[in-house]
Formats: C-alpha cells, structure tokens, sequence
C-alpha cells in the first residue's frame, strides 16, 4: 500500500485516519518487560489517500500489551488535535472528520467513552476528555473504527512494525512517561473541563459567559 501512497504535502485533509497499535516483549538480556506504541497517519485528499507519518513511543512498566495499545491511541488524540489546529490556522477550516482505527476493543472503547479500566483510569480519562474537547473545538465527528490485528489491513500491519522497530531499538521512540510527566499529569485536573470551558468561550446558549478568564 505504501508505494501507491504518495507523501502528504499539505493539501487540505478531507478525512484525517489515525491507524494505532501497541506491542509488548519480555526482554531476557534487560530481564523486564518492555513495550511500544505507535500511530500511522493517513489523509484523505481530493488526489487520494497520502502517507503523513508516524509517531512512536516507548511505553513505561507495568508495560502490558493492553497498556500500549492506549498509549497508542493517546499518541493519536494528542496528534489530531496538533493536525486539526493547524489546518484550522491555514485553510480556516475546522469540521474535518477523523478516524481512529485501532484493533484493541478495550482501548478503543475507552477512547470513546463506553469502557473504562479502572488500572489505567487516569491515561483513560485524558484520553476521553481530549476527545470531547476535540469535537467542542473544531466542530468534526470522530468515528472510532475496529480493524481486526494481523488480518490484512496495510496500515495496521505499518503500525505493528513501527511498534517493533521501536520496541527493538531500530527506530528511535520518544519517552511517553516523560513526556505526560511534564506535558500533562500537571494539568489533569482541568483537562477533562477543556469541553466545557470552550463551549463558554464560543458563547454556546447554555452555558456561562466568561469574564476576565473567569466563568
């Protein structure tokens, strides 16, 4: 598939696909676990399908495969909300629709609020609550999409092997407990208000005026 995919240049995105995966290994030489995620990016563009990249993390203990298919899809909400500002900023428009695509049921149910895992509750939370203020903000439907793992579709497939490239050290991965340490964990007290606080600030009937930075 890839070779029929040319590079996204910038066009104007029509539907913005998030292809997510996570990987886990027990590693004898370390003698712990370890485990990966990744998030491929598809755009749909009035010339066809383009290839926007990936992103790919190392995933903190108790590094289970479950827990890095929601870092996974973490990685994709928090790509998605960059991806929609800035084509917010450059073509003005916000209403694009978005896709998930993922092939763990539990953590895409989490991403879309009908399941919840109480062991990873606070990465879930932040998850749900990026997504409701992603459809607050730029007005765009988000459908969470089931792709069975390992059955044939191409950029499940790319997410895999993202993953355990990372996970082997032949691709390089950012620190994702590092990165929500400082970037995030500090403001999960207010995340999950995003939504509503921009529903006030655009003025929606219904809800509070804000003066000031104040409700």
């Amino acid at each position: 598939a890839r070779q029929y995919c040319t590079d996204w240049n910038g066009a104007l995105p029509r539907r913005i696909w998030f292809y997510t995966d996570g990987a886990s290994s027990y590693d004898l030489s370390a003698e712990t676990r370890k485990a990966s995620a990744s998030a491929v990016l598809i755009i749909e563009t009035d010339w066809g399908c383009q290839f926007g990249g990936f992103r790919a993390c190392h995933v903190p203990m108790p590094a289970t495969a479950p827990f890095a298919e929601h870092a996974a899809l973490h990685v994709a909400t928090l790509w998605c909300i960059q991806l929609l500002e800035w084509c917010a900023w450059t073509y003005g428009v916000c209403n694009i629709p978005v896709v998930f695509a993922f092939d763990c049921l539990a953590a895409g149910g989490a991403a879309q609020g009908t399941w919840l895992c109480q062991r990873h509750a606070t990465l879930h939370r932040r998850t749900r609550a990026f997504q409701q203020w992603i459809q607050s903000r730029f007005c765009c439907s988000a459908e969470f999409v089931h792709v069975p793992g390992h059955r044939g579709d191409p950029w499940n497939e790319a997410a895999d092997a993202v993953c355990w490239a990372t996970l082997h050290g032949w691709i390089s991965g950012f620190d994702f407990d590092g990165f929500c340490a400082t970037q995030l964990t500090p403001f999960d007290d207010v995340v999950e208000w995003l939504w509503f606080w921009q529903r006030a600030r655009d003025g929606v009937v219904g809800y509070p005026r804000i003066q000031e930075g104040a409700f």
